[in-house]
């Protein structure tokens, strides 16, 4: 390979990984978003379920009923928040990707600025 199709090369994969961390941006906002809506149905079905009359007389019984009744609404917030971790590790880990691919990128152009200047031989 020569230095015009190296830089071709990470220039594509710039743009790919471009590309795949915008995805992954897009996911992270959606997740952020479901986590959101599911903290708000736990809430929601928290306080209807403490207000029913037979959810308990004192304030501990009723929270406590609550709790037990709302097992479903809080298994659904920690896969919500499961997956917003698994969306926030791709995005650092295509961020860093990205970086990468950048810094190969200066560096070929680097080498290419030294080659013009005569200060490094054509070769890699």
């Amino acid at each position: 390979m020569n230095i015009q199709s190296d830089l071709q090369q990470v220039m594509e994969e710039i743009v790919a990984a471009r590309d795949a961390l915008a995805g992954v941006e897009v996911s992270r906002v959606l997740r952020r978003r479901t986590v959101t809506q599911a903290e708000a149905a736990l809430a929601v079905a928290r306080t209807a379920l403490m207000s029913r009359h037979d959810a308990g007389t004192n304030d501990a019984q009723r929270r406590a009923y609550a709790e037990r009744e709302t097992m479903r609404e809080r298994v659904e917030l920690e896969r919500a928040e499961e997956l917003l971790m698994r969306a926030d590790c791709d995005a650092i880990e295509m961020a860093a990707t990205l970086r990468s691919h950048e810094d190969h990128r200066r560096y070929l152009e680097t080498v290419v600025k030294l080659m013009e200047i005569g200060a490094a031989e054509p070769t890699l």
